[in-house]
């Protein structure tokens, strides 16, 4: 399977989890759900534009390693330190706006 078909996927996982993960908090007096603040249009952005980065950052990740590797013939942990930066820098970011 193609990088951008798999970004696909991670991207619909990723909203599903998100999605799913904010609907429900369970407390000590059972499970509560939260349709109506999940269904606004500001929550369901926010969802969006998480699945859109962590599609973008596996798309990165994955042509990072892809020209890493043909560099160097083989994909070390190295990279990984990189990555890690890449991803930090893209957190930062978002919790700044």
């Amino acid at each position: 399977m193609s990088v951008a078909k798999q970004a696909c996927v991670l991207g619909i996982c990723l909203l599903i989890h998100v999605f799913l993960f904010n609907l429900v908090t369970v407390s000590s007096t059972g499970p509560q759900f939260y349709w109506y603040e999940n269904l606004t249009f500001k929550a369901l952005s926010v969802y969006v534009v998480t699945a859109i980065l962590g599609a973008v950052v596996y798309v990165i990740s994955a042509y990072i390693a892809k020209l890493y590797k043909q560099r160097t013939g083989t994909v070390e942990d190295n990279k990984w330190f990189f990555l890690s930066l890449m991803v930090l820098v893209i957190l930062t970011l978002l919790l700044t706006f």
